[in-house]
């Protein structure tokens, strides 16, 4: 662990049911950000979450970028219908007046070939749920192997 990186952003989230809880996602644009579909689309929580705090760069209690209220989200069918690890990804579009991704940088995606994936080096940032509140916590590790996606 050490000090966070501006374009992670810590996710609170409300389901529709009124349950809250956390996640993680990055920027890759000056509005949208990446994240697990499970954050934005909640099986056994009534669906589409209701509202999703973003809040970059979080350090415990700091907030040294402020925070916005976000409730376009997406994700893809495989996800939303059937509940499909493979398809467990979303988006955040954050409002207008939000273009954050202006002032912390983002991440950008790129998509590679499976074989060339292999023995290159894998990063994995978040805010986990059984960390404290609010921390960010990272590691890395040379992928063994990769799986092309239907």
């Amino acid at each position: 662990r050490s000090t966070s990186r501006p374009a992670d952003c810590s996710l609170r989230i409300l389901a529709a049911d009124g349950t809250s809880w956390l996640g993680t996602g990055w920027m890759i644009g000056r509005r949208t950000l990446v994240t697990a579909g499970h954050c934005v689309y909640l099986h056994g929580h009534s669906g589409w979450a209701r509202q999703i705090e973003v809040v970059p760069g979080r350090s415990g209690d700091n907030q040294p970028f402020g925070s916005c209220a976000a409730t376009e989200l997406w994700s893809v069918v495989g996800w939303m219908r059937d509940g499909e690890r493979e398809y467990d990804y979303g988006a955040i579009v954050l409002p207008e007046s939000f273009p954050i991704g202006d002032e912390i940088g983002t991440f950008g995606f790129a998509a590679f070939d499976s074989a060339g994936l292999v023995g290159g080096m894998a990063n994995l940032a978040g805010y986990p749920g059984d960390k404290p509140v609010g921390t960010q916590w990272w590691h890395a590790r040379a992928l063994k192997e990769a799986t092309a996606q239907r």
